[in-house]
C-alpha cells in the first residue's frame, strides 16, 4: 500500500529532510541509559507514521516568513511526543495487542509500563516545547488537557446505545482534533503571525482534525486489518459508538442495529455493515467528513490565494480523504463508497 506522501501534496520538497530532523528528536528524547523506557519506545518509534501533525507545524511555519529551522524542528517533535503517547494511552485504553505489526507496549511490556512511557512523553513534549518558548509550551499543553478531556468523555460513553451526537463530536474534538489545531496554532506563532491569523490557522487544523477521525472511525468499520494497520472493528468490540454506528441508531428502524449491539461480543461486522449502508449512515458519515474538511478550507481565505504553501494546504484535506478511501478500504466494500461519492 502506498503511504500518503505530504511532502508531494504540500509541494515542500525539503519536509523530508525536516521530519527526518524531527526522527531524530525523538529518537533522543529518552536516554539509553534507561532501558526499561527506551527499548520499548524505540521499538513502537520503528512503526509506519504519517508525521501528518509536525508536517503541519512545519509546513505553516515556512509560509513567507521563514522562522528559526532548530526552533520549527523542536516544535514540530514536541507536537509527534503528544501524539504518541496518546497512541499508547490508546493501546490501553483499546486493550490493543498491535499497532502497524509491532507489539503494543502494553501487551509486550505490561500496563504498567506502557502507563509510565505515555507520561513520560507527555512530560518530555512539555520540556521539550519550552526550550523554544513559554507560549508554545502553554499552547501544547492547552491541547494536552484537551486531549484528556476528550478522551475521557469518550470512555465514559462505552457501551452506551445512546449516546448523543454532541457527546460523540465533543470528544472526538478533543482527543483527535485539538492536537490538529495545537499543531497549525504552533506554526503560526513560529511564523510571527497575529492573533487573528491564528485563529484562522487553528480553525484549519480543528476541522481537518476532525474530518481525520471520521475518517478513521469509517474505517474501523470498512477497512481490514492489513490495510488499516489495526484490528478492524476494534471500536463496536470496546463499546466505543462512533458517528455510522450512531446515524443508524438514529435512523426510522434502528431495532436490527440494537440487536446486534447488545451482546458486546463476537458481532458481525459484515452484517453490521450491510446495515449501515443500507440506512444511509455510511453515506451520511462520508458527508460529514466532506464537511468538515470544506470548513478547513474556507478557514485559509483570510490568507488570500497568493501562497503557494497556503494554496497547498487547501488541498491537503480532500487529498488525504482520496488516498484513504482509494489505499485504506477494503475492496467487498470499494465499490459501494465510490457510489456514493459519485452521488454527493
Amino acid at each position: 500500500m502506498p503511504s500518503f506522501d505530504l511532502s508531494a501534496v504540500l509541494e515542500i520538497p525539503e519536509l523530508k529532510s525536516n521530519l527526518e530532523a524531527v526522527n531524530d528528536v525523538l529518537a533522543n528524547a529518552i536516554s539509553k541509559d534507561n532501558e526499561f523506557i527506551y527499548d520499548p519506545y524505540n521499538r513502537i518509534m520503528q512503526s509506519k507514521s504519517k508525521r501528518l501533525r509536525p508536517s503541519l507545524v512545519i509546513a505553516i511555519a515556512s509560509v513567507q516568513r521563514p522562522p528559526s529551522e532548530s526552533d520549527v524542528i523542536t516544535s514540530a517533535a514536541a507536537v509527534e511526543m503528544v501524539h504518541i503517547a496518546s497512541l499508547i494511552h490508546d493501546d490501553i485504553i483499546d486493550h490493543a495487542s498491535v499497532r502497524h505489526g509491532l507489539n503494543t507496549i502494553n501487551s509486550q511490556e505490561g500496563l504498567a509500563q506502557a502507563i509510565i512511557i505515555g507520561d513520560y512523553l507527555l512530560a518530555k513534549a512539555g520540556e521539550t516545547a519550552a526550550m523554544v518558548n513559554a507560549e508554545i509550551a502553554i499552547t501544547l499543553q492547552t491541547a494536552i488537557t484537551r486531549l484528556c478531556a476528550g478522551q475521557a468523555r469518550e470512555v465514559s460513553d462505552n457501551y452506551n446505545i445512546d449516546r448523543s451526537l454532541t457527546s460523540y463530536l465533543d470528544a472526538i474534538s478533543g482527543k483527535t482534533a485539538a492536537l490538529f489545531s495545537c499543531s497549525c496554532r504552533i506554526g503560526g506563532l513560529l511564523n510571527g503571525r497575529d492573533e487573528a491569523e491564528l485563529e484562522y490557522l487553528s480553525q484549519f487544523g480543528e476541522n481537518f482534525g476532525m474530518a481525520f477521525q471520521l475518517i478513521d472511525d469509517l474505517l474501523d468499520f470498512i477497512s481490514s486489518e492489513e490495510l488499516f494497520g489495526k484490528p478492524v472493528g476494534n471500536d463496536i468490540a470496546e463499546g466505543v459508538y462512533t458517528l455510522p454506528i450512531l446515524l443508524a441508531l438514529g435512523a426510522r428502524q434502528p431495532t436490527k442495529i440494537r440487536q446486534l449491539l447488545i451482546p458486546k461480543t463476537n458481532i458481525n461486522l459484515g452484517q453490521l455493515n450491510t446495515i449501515l449502508f443500507s440506512s444511509g449512515s455510511i453515506a451520511k458519515t462520508i458527508a460529514e467528513i466532506e464537511k468538515y474538511n470544506s470548513l478547513a478550507v474556507e478557514s485559509l481565505d483570510i490568507f488570500g490565494k497568493g501562497n503557494q504553501t497556503i494554496s497547498n494546504l487547501c488541498r491537503l484535506p480532500h487529498a488525504y480523504f482520496s488516498w484513504a478511501i482509494n489505499n485504506m478500504v477494503d475492496m467487498p466494500y470499494k465499490q459501494q463508497v465510490f457510489d456514493l461519492l459519485s452521488n454527493t
